[in-house]
């Protein structure tokens, strides 16, 4: 609750607080829950302001537990970056960053919510999210930020184009593409130049493509056949091998008809493949090849593993309804649990401030708070990535990373929803329940997904 607390709430300037937040930071062995206290120190201008815990913060970006790392790089962009006597200390910072951090900043840096999670809900106002997620249209929201129109985060953006990590360079360059006009900016074209003779296949043809003209984002797209591997050794000695019938009497492509990462097509009654038969059966295998290490590929490894449900749709689409069903369900119960909220942190509040508080200040509070553990947002975004999962099912899934992202989005979600419900008794249990039983749900499908990957 604290780290999502409005800038202009007096519990923002409350001693009592900052004191014990002040001793979380300071404490050691530091709490275990360290990445919370960061995300709650956030909210303190007063705090942020302290040279030492800006040093601890900044520090906080090369941590080993990747948690601390994102609230590190949320404090850091929110708070560090527009300060003049804090903008040198996180240059120094962010040239220094390892590659989990440099990923952590492109991921925020790239969809930067978390910069309007101090902005306040007054009212019976909707937060933007919910607009998005309901189709409402409101007036006056104000523009997103866009850090990419800082030069320092720019800077650093472009600079993970050297990183040693594929995935760092990859994401940098998935970022850079909302940059209008960065196909012209020198230190870009210079990273073209030397991603052109990169290890990576796919990164290699990008630079070549921006290089020989096209906007980063068209050069983005997926590969085309036989651009990366082969096509022609595909159709002429892979294809056969996967429709030839095995021990069990079975050939792949049959068994891979309905396969979420690794789908095939078989070929007609003669056994032959047509040409756009063998274009997608040659798409979804590079799914399972391994550029940059081909004997760690998963078309050669998967077979020589003990028979999984991985790819069987069928299971997905269980899981899918069984998520539906329990987000029903929390909605079903969210009247109850908002007025025993209220109720609760309503007597609390009375209790800690005593008579003499201002009253209606205090409902105030009691508003924006109770409105800060709504979970309509939770359900609603829940319910949006149930129906994105099962287009990529019925679109014969594009990639096995798209649907595990998926998952860590409803995984996030459970996981709020949890931490706003909690110790709220009656339905506030049994919505508990439900949420336990959303994640059990989520790991299992995540499971199943990485084993494809």
């Amino acid at each position: 609750m604290l780290a999502a607390l409005p800038s202009d709430s007096p519990w923002a300037t409350n001693p009592e607080v900052l004191s014990a937040l002040r001793t979380l930071l300071t404490q050691q062995p530091r709490p275990q829950n360290y990445a919370a206290v960061l995300n709650a120190a956030s909210s303190f201008k007063t705090l942020m302001r302290e040279t030492d815990l800006q040093q601890q913060v900044l520090s906080g970006l090369n941590d080993p537990n990747p948690e601390v790392q994102r609230a590190a790089v949320r404090v850091s962009l929110e708070h560090f970056l527009a300060d003049p006597q804090t903008e040198p200390l996180v240059k120094t910072a962010f040239a220094h960053l390892d590659p989990s951090a440099t990923g952590v900043l492109l991921e925020e840096v790239g969809d930067p919510k978390f910069m309007n999670r101090h902005a306040g809900v007054s009212g019976g106002a909707i937060s933007q999210d919910q607009a998005y997620f309901l189709n409402k249209n409101l007036v006056a929201i104000k523009r997103p930020t866009d850090l990419l129109d800082n030069p320092l985060v720019l800077s650093t953006v472009l600079n993970s184009l050297h990183n040693p990590d594929n995935n760092v360079r990859a994401a940098g360059l998935d970022t850079l593409r909302k940059v209008k006009g960065v196909e012209q900016r020198p230190e870009f074209r210079a990273a073209m130049e030397q991603l052109q003779n990169d290890n990576n296949p796919r990164l290699k043809l990008i630079a070549v493509s921006v290089l020989e003209g096209k906007k980063l984002s068209e050069a983005l797209k997926d590969v085309q056949p036989g651009s990366v591997l082969d096509f022609n050794y595909f159709v002429a000695k892979i294809e056969p091998i996967l429709a030839t019938q095995g021990a069990d009497g079975k050939a792949c492509v049959f068994c891979h008809a309905s396969h979420v990462i690794f789908k095939l097509r078989p070929p007609n009654d003669q056994g032959v493949f047509s040409d756009q038969d063998s274009e997608d059966n040659y798409k979804y295998a590079m799914h399972v090849v391994d550029i940059n290490d081909p004997t760690k590929s998963l078309m050669l490894i998967k077979p020589t593993r003990p028979t999984d449900s991985a790819g069987n749709v069928g299971d997905y689409l269980a899981t899918l309804d069984r998520l539906a069903e329990a987000t029903a369900s929390v909605a079903a119960f969210r009247p109850e649990i908002e007025q025993r909220y209220q109720e609760r942190l309503s007597q609390r509040l009375m209790a800690a401030t005593g008579p003499e508080f201002n009253q209606q200040r205090l409902l105030e509070e009691i508003a924006v708070m109770v409105e800060r553990s709504d979970v309509s947002e939770e359900l609603a975004r829940m319910t949006a990535h149930i129906g994105h999962f099962r287009e990529l099912l019925d679109s014969g899934g594009e990639s096995g990373k798209k649907l595990d992202f998926l998952l860590q989005e409803m995984n996030r979600e459970a996981n709020t929803l949890l931490s706003k419900t909690g110790g709220i008794s009656g339905k506030g249990t049994r919505i508990t329940e439900l949420g336990l039983a959303m994640k059990a749900e989520i790991e299992k499908a995540r499971e199943q997904i990485q084993n494809l990957e």
